[in-house]
């Protein structure tokens, strides 16, 4: 009999095998337990892990980077370490920045009690799970932890160490490897500022686009009524074809301008932050532009209008949903969820601010770049509006400004309907969710999906944020922040987010009902802890 299905594809239940692989992905160039110890892997290949430093669903690797970790795998007499992806050998990092670490441990004896990262010989807390989640006394552990790095003044090298504390009481330490830190990611172009009118420039970032619509997009900008802006423009590694067009809509106008992009494919986010790394320093403000979309002609003029306001850092508006062929398929965005640009911890969450809809101030810049290393789903935008709630105030513009195509090639499209499931779908999903035996591991999966795609995510935002803005935003916003960055780290944090969870159950809010999500990541996280500890 084949298997069930429900909302559209089959549900299976995972076997040790499957889990086993299907931790393998979390942890590449790891091995399945053995007396040996884990195999070096000295250029990660293909997919990666949602859990790794660049996250996110497994993806193709950024596999040309001219410089990697300088030590991937470590020995030492007694500890061998694996780290899993590398980290970069250099690395930007502006007003400070936090680096995800992840790796495999091994050592032959006692299991390990607990393990800590240090980064020049300061000690950062690190977690252990044993490999690949069944808890025994393994030799073999995941760890992971964070390396934070204030600014710096001029290039430095980092080492990073692991120690390991183990059941017996014995210490035992390997180095990992070395990072050198650069002090800014910023690399404006050198192109003549507007002589009147605000200084505006829009970002826009191509790959392979569709003809018609970059023709579109190009001319509603031509169109604009506020004419006071320039148009850089990055392409990520176009065909020839895809390359030829965008170089011919940059030659259209001459206030087009189109950067120039070496190296590998890097995708829609490490593309965005490249654009806004090139944006000349007369800016006044920045828009973000995607090549598939179209805007009203005064689009940039009110979006700047309302950007004047004494604390407003960032202005963004509603948008028609429109298909390719132009039929309008919604006249709002909001058809599935609530609005949010107000609350920080809400917005860390979920993300409610478009990037092509918004206007910010171009000295956002400094504490925008560099962006945190990607983690699942997190966007360009999602991390500039974070930066601009918690720095000022962000303002919003009901009428819609833009058509936002709907086509095959979207990286996000449009969320059309509820995130609520009917009474008889919520009565499906208890009868074949609730755990029985075998899919016990099911369910622990899914909680460990959970923490490293969503928890982790919100936590390196927020602990971001807290080491670039310090004291600068008002004292409930630091409260915000402090929360979400130390969100897996107690008990109180998984009540707290059960309880919004619970209290927006049964009607639209503005965190698409992540909430429970999230408290079931922390429910893991604190459980393995735990048994780490006692088993």
């Amino acid at each position: 009999m084949p298997p069930r299905r429900r909302h559209g594809w089959r549900r299976s239940r995972p076997t040790s095998s499957r889990w086993l692989r299907r931790s393998r992905r979390w942890w590449p160039g790891c091995e399945p337990r053995s007396s040996a110890p884990p195999r070096p892997s000295s250029a990660p290949r293909g997919r990666t892990c949602a859990g790794a430093a660049r996250g996110g669903r497994p993806s193709t690797t950024r596999r040309s980077r001219p410089l990697t970790v300088s030590l991937l795998a470590a020995t030492s007499a007694e500890l061998e370490a694996t780290l899993a992806p590398a980290l970069p050998g250099r690395q930007a990092v502006g007003r400070g920045i936090v680096l995800p670490v992840h790796g495999l441990c091994h050592r032959p004896g006692a299991g390990a009690l607990r393990a800590k990262l240090l980064v020049d010989g300061e000690p950062n807390p690190a977690w252990l799970e044993p490999w690949p989640g069944r808890f025994d006394r393994s030799q073999r552990h995941a760890f992971w932890s964070w390396a934070s790095f204030g600014p710096v003044e001029r290039e430095r090298t980092i080492e990073l160490e692991l120690e390991l504390r183990r059941r017996d009481g014995s210490r035992h330490l390997t180095r990992l490897g070395s990072i050198g830190l650069v002090p800014t990611a910023r690399a404006p172009l050198e192109i003549l500022a507007p002589e009147d009118g605000p200084r505006i420039v829009v970002c826009m970032t191509t790959c392979d686009p569709d003809p018609e619509l970059l023709e579109r997009q190009v001319r509603s900008l031509r169109a604009q009524t506020l004419q006071s802006w320039r148009c850089v423009i990055c392409d990520d590694c176009s065909s020839p074809t895809g390359a030829a067009l965008v170089r011919r809509a940059a030659a259209s106008d001459e206030r087009f301008v189109l950067a120039p992009t070496p190296g590998p494919r890097l995708g829609v986010y490490e593309n965005f932050e490249r654009v806004l790394s090139r944006v000349p320093r007369w800016a006044e403000a920045i828009a973000l532009c995607d090549h598939d979309d179209e805007w009203r002609p005064d689009k940039l003029a009110i979006l700047w209008e309302r950007l004047q306001g004494p604390r407003t850092t960032l202005v963004y508006s509603d948008m028609w949903i429109v298909a390719h062929d132009g039929r309008e398929l919604a006249a709002t965005y909001w058809t599935g969820r609530l609005n949010n640009h107000t609350d920080l911890a809400s917005l860390l969450v979920a993300n409610a601010i478009t990037g092509a809809a918004s206007l910010f101030r171009a000295e956002l810049l400094e504490d925008v770049l560099p962006f945190p290393p990607r983690i699942d789903g997190a966007m360009h935008d999602w991390w500039i509006g974070t930066i601009a709630l918690a720095l000022g105030e962000v303002g919003y513009v009901s009428e819609p400004l833009y058509h936002y195509i709907q086509h095959s090639a979207n990286v996000l499209g449009h969320f059309k309907g509820s995130p609520w499931p009917t009474a008889n779908e919520l009565a499906i999903m208890l009868r074949e969710r609730l755990p029985r035996g075998r899919e016990y591991a099911d369910t622990l999966w899914r909680a460990r999906c959970n923490y490293f795609e969503h928890v982790r995510r919100i936590v390196l935002h927020a602990m971001t944020l807290e080491l670039r803005c310090g004291d600068r935003p008002d004292a409930a916003k630091q409260r915000a922040i402090r929360r979400m960055a130390r969100l897996d780290s107690s008990v109180g944090h998984l009540l707290w987010m059960t309880a919004r969870g619970l209290s927006r159950w049964g009607r639209p809010s503005t965190t698409l009902t992540l909430d429970l999500l999230l408290a079931r990541g922390i429910a893991w996280r604190l459980w393995t802890d735990a048994a780490t500890r006692l088993l």
